[in-house]
């Protein structure tokens, strides 16, 4: 990035503003504009000088927000990987089981003289 303006949106937060350069006390603005040569950080939607500690530290807490959500979507992935291979178990064994009667339907329709009534 040869560029000294790289935009950039955290998320939605209220930031502190550098108190020497502020027209007013808070911005409610996301996308910023960072500029390397001047080594300030640059609402884009109102112009504020933003505290830069205060936006790092909104940025952490984005990540680490993200990072939990990703954690938990791992798990439930996993859980339910887990479910469907035990619901296809269930079925592999159901299939098994009709199979096996119908063999055993098939037997007793053969046989001469037995009860068309299939027995368990």
């Amino acid at each position: 990035m040869g560029d000294a303006q790289a935009p950039f949106e955290p998320n939605k937060r209220m930031f502190r503003l550098v108190p020497s350069e502020y027209t007013q006390r808070e911005c409610r603005h996301s996308p910023i504009t960072v500029n390397r040569a001047k080594r300030r950080i640059t609402c884009r939607s109102c112009g504020s000088v933003v505290e830069p500690f205060d936006w790092i530290a909104a940025l952490v807490e984005r990540h680490e927000v993200m990072e939990n959500e990703w954690k938990r979507l791992v798990q439930q992935r996993e859980v339910a990987g887990a479910e469907l291979e035990e619901l296809r178990r269930r079925e592999r064994n159901a299939k098994a089981r009709v199979r096996k009667w119908e063999n055993k339907a098939r037997v007793l329709e053969r046989r001469p003289g037995v009860d068309s009534e299939v027995r368990p």
